[in-house]
């Protein structure tokens, strides 16, 4: 985000994690198709164990579920809302693994640790930051892996030489018109959210500043039918 007050304005969002919590359980952000995606792939990579940092973890229900009979040693979940992460503790609570949780901000937090991962997943959350903060985003989680690292990344994606304004368009046209267990009041808290919040970037800038921060490959693991949401994977 650009300022302190950016930042609280999506905190003070997430914190309302009611409507977030309805928006996961109807799947409208298709996080049952990427999960079952980052399953297979965890599956076919990590067969020793590893460290993973979650930034943006929310409750972490579909994390845990995910890293149920895996290697996994040691989890770090990173999150504005406070409420996102207590219920991320209890959800977590399955995994044996050494856990931290950590309330603040995804790209300070990167920025400042000292231990190395062996994968970082960031979930809806780069699309927050303004381009020269993704830019230095990449750099910091390039550094905060291990050498082979993988940084998996779930967004909003835009199209090519597509703005941000006809993204945003494009975007609230679908929500408005699919996502319709959400009542009037949440479409426009929605609504507003993501007008003032949201900064999508296409496929090709985002590998852009990836190589430009040391990460050598992107792969593209799963894209949504109405090209919405993409995740992709950034390796060293």
């Amino acid at each position: 985000m650009s300022n302190q007050t950016d930042s609280e304005k999506v905190k003070d969002f997430f914190d309302q994690w009611n409507l977030y919590q309805k928006i996961i359980n109807f799947n409208y952000m298709v996080h049952n198709e990427i999960f079952e995606v980052l399953r297979q792939f965890f599956d076919a990579n990590f067969h020793q164990p590893f460290s993973l940092l979650d930034l943006g973890c929310g409750d972490a229900f579909y994390t845990a579920r995910l890293l149920k009979d895996t290697h996994i040693a040691r989890y770090v979940g990173v999150d504005l809302s406070e409420t996102a992460l207590g219920y991320a503790n209890k959800n977590m609570d399955s995994i044996s693994c050494e856990k931290v949780f950590i309330e603040g901000n995804l790209m300070e937090v990167v920025r400042d640790f000292q231990a190395r991962f062996d994968v970082i997943i960031a979930g809806y959350s780069i699309h927050h930051l303004t381009l020269e903060e993704k830019d230095a985003f990449f750099g910091h989680c390039c550094t905060a892996l291990k050498p082979k690292g993988q940084f998996l990344a779930y967004d909003i994606v835009r199209h090519p030489h597509e703005t941000r304004e006809a993204y945003l368009k494009r975007q609230w046209a679908i929500y408005k018109n699919n996502w319709t267990e959400l009542t009037k009041e949440e479409l426009m808290r929605l609504h507003d959210h993501i007008f003032a919040n949201d900064y999508p970037e296409s496929i090709d800038t985002l590998d852009e500043l990836a190589k430009h921060n040391g990460f050598k490959h992107l792969k593209s693991l799963f894209k949504e039918r109405n090209n919405l949401f993409e995740l992709c994977c950034f390796s060293t």
